[in-house]
């Protein structure tokens, strides 16, 4: 962290106001200078690494609860596996009649905008148009209309395949993006410029988002139920969490190839 540290000195020593402004830079600093410990504020990155352990919850729990024993008394759960669509069963097809799409009817308040809302900025435009031939907007726009608040939630009007879809992917998925990207360091970057005046002492953005990157080494996030994520670089030169869903290890990438044997370690 040695070569970010005026530059997060600069940072924390902007007035509280102006902290908004520049909401990744600041928490990355505050994340980097209290190394495995908890931030004070639920920024963005905690936001982004929450919602992934959730969904990391959700899919561990619907693994968990399968029961191929129901699937068909003609074909045992080793055929199953082995030959999935023997005979027409395809296996993605009893999975797909497990899934309980009744939680999508009637969704608090809290975790609708937490969750389905802002968990639209944790997938690409790539992902939107592969999996709906649509773009995020259009997607949120769906999402907002398909939805009624009344008494603290959110009902859905119409349940239809595209809504339902769209929900169940947001909830489960794991092609979610970088857990943050040079174009939003970039744009971040302009604006604490523009606040502090000076210049930043790194040769171009890419090798700052690096360094960021690699300043989040041995960070924890800390989740509601217990559970806490911990932040390393893998061996590849990732940088990598460890979540525990059910006090199951899952190692996930949250941002690829930030050190490589040409990139400094001080």
């Amino acid at each position: 962290m040695s070569r970010l540290e005026g530059f997060f000195k600069s940072i924390l020593s902007l007035k509280e106001n102006l902290h908004s402004t520049i909401p990744l830079l600041h928490e990355l600093a505050v994340l980097a200078t209290k190394a495995n410990s908890q931030a004070e504020s639920e920024g963005l990155l905690h936001g982004r690494i929450n919602r992934l352990y959730l969904r990391l919850c959700r899919v561990t729990s619907e693994l968990g609860r399968l029961d191929f024993k129901k699937a068909s008394v003609d074909f045992p759960k080793t055929e199953v596996m082995e030959n999935p669509r023997s005979s027409g069963f395809a296996l993605e097809d009893f999975v797909f009649s497990q899934i309980d799409f009744s939680r999508y009817r009637e969704i608090s308040e809290g975790e609708f905008n937490n969750f389905f809302l802002k968990g639209l900025a944790d997938f690409t435009e790539e992902f939107f148009i592969k999996n709906f031939s649509l773009r995020r907007s259009e997607i949120q726009t769906i999402v907002q209309d398909s939805y009624v608040k009344a008494n603290g939630h959110y009902k859905i009007l119409r349940e239809n395949p595209i809504i339902l879809s769209i929900m169940r992917n947001m909830e489960t998925s794991l092609e979610n993006s970088s857990l943050f990207t040079t174009l939003e360091i970039q744009s971040e970057i302009k604006t604490f410029l523009s606040i502090a005046g000076g210049s930043i002492n790194i040769k171009n953005i890419e090798e700052l988002f690096c360094l960021l990157a690699l300043s989040l080494e041995n960070v924890s996030f800390h989740h509601d139920d217990g559970m806490t994520t911990k932040l390393f670089i893998s061996g590849d030169g990732d940088l990598a969490g460890i979540f525990r869903p059910q006090n199951k290890p899952w190692t996930r990438i949250l941002i690829s190839k930030v050190r490589d044997s040409t990139t400094p370690t001080h």
